[in-house]
């Protein structure tokens, strides 16, 4: 019986030599090994061969190195052009090695020496088929992730333009392991005015789950665009999930997709936002007090359990009494929540760094210490003309006065990212204020108990640039240098009588307990309270940098 040199069926061999007694030689041999051998007198034959009937039926390719005309380093070179997949053994006479470097400089996997011996010759041909195969199949691979790729970056939409439309409806950024990736996130405009987020997170990082990310955009899209209701689309696919792709194949092993998603309509003409949620992170929205809310109304994916309750979040632009309700609202997968536990920050803070255009490359260096996808999404009605962005939203119980020092170094990493470099000695008054405000909560708002929480809540107001005569609003950045920092703290206690305007030194010698207020009165440009000092607002103008 043939010694097959591979596992694969018959290995197809081209032959190529200007010396016909060499090739009838190898042309024994190779079908003696159990191979499929085809001949070319010379590298022009060779050529002509591979242009008649392509390359994509041959497993490997053995050319003589010494040949008049087109040269087997010729005929390399000019395989490599053509199908970079093909692997080919060079052969050269005995002592000729100052060839081999120049060979394998070429695109040669191997190389042999005449005479060639049967066992040299299978061993060489296995590996060089084993090494086609394997280009084939990761080239194979790489045009699946372009076209999964191309699919959806078509499925996100057209570009949005600024200059043609105002200020565009959204900041969405995508950060994928890979070229494809389980994140995605698609824009559905309606006829109504509208807008439509459907963001999504499919379990797993590999291909399978980019070209599962890229079927549920093309059906949530076809859904919508026949008026489908979302809670009917999320049943969709928790049914399509839960009876289809989770059915065990013919092997036993099922297919186990799951679907962490969240649908977000902005609704301009009813004045509000819906919110679905199934298995994201809360989602923070701020009002225009500077006041974040995380969103807790949380879900399993879809695809986890039969039985898919019915999840909806109105969240009014306005107030009863017609003032503005909702400034912003961020949300995110899970990949964020993970790089920012990793780093040891708010999320928030590191969303709003992410979002950062002029930080592109400095983010993409930071995105590698992660391990998942990560999307993101920030949005704000379009008649905000400077909204309140939320940075970092803590609740604290009144029994960690001891963590203060802890809690400051998170805020600082936190700021700084969010933030970058503030002017000179402005990072350290924002700290020394959060820490006072924090302890005066813990100890006195919460009077030290655990089961008492106090929080605190940072936004950010950036400064709107100089508007230009005719020109549309601007587009959602925190590129923008400069704006407002508001620190909000909030306790349950019953508040005090405490004067913020009372002197230092008259606070001083009466060993006044809420002497750190005073000082921190000093450090912030503005300092309110509300329900008797249960709620702390300050603020700080921060210049734009040189």
């Amino acid at each position: 019986m043939p010694d097959t040199p591979s596992a694969l069926p018959r290995p197809v061999v081209l032959v190529v030599d200007d010396d016909e007694p060499t090739l009838l030689l190898f042309s024994r041999n190779l079908t003696k090994i159990g191979c499929e051998a085809h001949t070319a007198v010379g590298g022009r034959a060779a050529q002509q061969f591979m242009q008649e009937r392509g390359t994509a039926g041959l497993d490997c390719v053995i050319t003589d190195y010494r040949m008049p005309g087109v040269s087997g380093l010729d005929l390399l070179q000019w395989i490599q052009d053509r199908d970079d997949t093909l692997a080919t053994i060079v052969v050269t006479a005995e002592g000729e090695k100052s060839l081999i470097a120049a060979s394998l400089r070429g695109g040669a996997v191997d190389f042999l020496e005449k005479p060639v011996s049967r066992e040299q010759l299978g061993k060489s041909i296995r590996a060089a088929a084993e090494t086609t195969t394997e280009r084939r199949r990761a080239r194979s691979n790489e045009e699946a992730i372009r076209e999964v790729s191309r699919l959806q970056s078509h499925l996100l939409g057209p570009a949005y333009s600024p200059e043609q439309h105002g200020r565009p409806p959204a900041e969405i950024v995508i950060h994928t392991r890979s070229d494809v990736g389980g994140d995605f996130s698609t824009h559905i405009p309606t006829d109504d005015g509208r807008h439509v987020f459907f963001c999504g997170d499919v379990s797993g990082h590999d291909l399978k789950a980019g070209f599962v990310s890229a079927y549920f955009q093309g059906v949530v899209r076809a859904l919508a665009a026949q008026g489908t209701p979302i809670k009917e689309i999320a049943h969709t696919f928790n049914d399509m999930l839960l009876r289809e792709w989770s059915r065990p194949a013919s092997d036993g092993i099922g297919v186990g997709f799951s679907l962490a998603c969240t649908f977000l309509v902005t609704d301009p003409k009813r004045r509000e936002y819906l919110l679905h949620n199934y298995g994201f992170p809360p989602a923070t929205w701020s009002d225009a007090a500077g006041r974040l809310t995380s969103i807790a109304d949380l879900r399993p994916p879809l695809g986890w359990f039969d039985a898919l309750d019915p999840n909806e979040t109105r969240l009014p632009l306005d107030t009863p009494a017609g003032d503005p309700a909702l400034h912003s609202l961020c949300l995110y997968s899970d990949g964020l929540e993970d790089l920012a536990e990793a780093l040891d920050v708010d999320p928030r803070c590191l969303l709003h760094r992410l979002l950062n255009p002029k930080l592109e490359v400095e983010n993409k260096e930071l995105i590698r210490r992660g391990h998942d996808d990560i999307l993101i999404l920030r949005t704000s009605p379009p008649d905000i003309a400077d909204p309140f962005f939320p940075l970092l939203l803590e609740h604290h119980a009144g029994d960690r006065a001891a963590d203060i020092d802890l809690l400051q170094k998170r805020w600082e990493r936190s700021l700084a990212l969010a933030l970058g470099t503030l002017p000179k000695g402005r990072l350290g008054d924002i700290l020394l204020c959060c820490r006072e405000m924090v302890l005066n909560a813990m100890k006195h708002g919460s009077q030290g108990r655990k089961e008492s929480l106090s929080s605190l809540h940072i936004a950010w107001q950036p400064r709107p640039p100089a508007a230009a005569s005719g020109a549309a609003s601007a587009p959602l950045s925190p590129a923008r240098e400069g704006g407002r920092l508001r620190l909000r703290v909030e306790d349950t206690g019953a508040g005090h009588n405490f004067d913020i305007h009372r002197r230092i030194e008259e606070l001083d010698q009466l060993r006044e307990k809420h002497l750190g207020l005073s000082m921190v009165r000093l450090l912030c440009d503005r300092m309110t309270m509300e329900r008797q000092g249960a709620i702390l607002i300050l603020d700080f103008d921060i210049d734009p940098t040189p």
